[in-house]
């Protein structure tokens, strides 16, 4: 029997905590930059409402980003098996890492980024949630609202939203 080193465990541990603790605390900052209380980033599933809110997408998101663990759960609890519910799972997995990179995007650009930062979030989230928190960024509105971003651009005074003025023109002029 191979047994593991507790010296192991509590190394594996700090390592753990030395990238969960600065995401927890740069999260904290950007729901506070976003005018949310910081401490609704630590509440599981209140935090992804919060952060819908924030990015400006509906409620009903929550099921599309947390459905593939609640067909999990569901499947295991009942026994479900066979190929039609793996099918089904991986499809609504491939349907929640979508939503969920789709919020990050509208997350960056809720702060002003690009994409380019959209992939930092996505792929090195222990640096790039902090950055976010802590960084000089300002909170621009939610993205994902036309509306309410563009109010709260012009009343900050902000620069021309390309997307959504072409969007906006296009569905003006083109006759429908």
């Amino acid at each position: 029997m191979n047994q593991q080193s507790p010296y192991m465990s509590i190394f594996l541990m700090l390592v753990m905590l030395a990238f969960i603790i600065p995401m927890i605390i740069g999260m904290w900052k950007v729901f506070d930059k976003a005018g949310q209380a910081g401490w609704k980033c630590l509440v599981p599933v209140y935090n992804l409402v919060v952060m819908l809110k924030i990015v400006g997408k509906p409620m009903w998101w929550v099921i599309c980003i947390t459905g593939s663990a609640f067909v999990s759960v569901l499947g295991t609890a009942l026994g479900i098996a066979g190929m039609i519910y793996l099918i089904f799972s991986f499809a609504l997995t491939i349907l929640c890492w979508v939503f969920s990179i789709w919020m990050l995007n509208m997350m960056s650009k809720s702060f002003g980024k690009e994409e380019g930062f959209t992939a930092g979030l996505v792929l090195l989230p222990f640096i790039f949630i902090p950055i976010l928190g802590f960084g000089t960024s300002r909170y621009q509105g939610p993205y994902g609202d036309p509306v309410l971003f563009r109010e709260h651009k012009n009343q900050n005074g902000d620069r021309f939203d390309f997307e959504n003025d072409v969007l906006e023109w296009f569905l003006v002029t083109l006759p429908i």
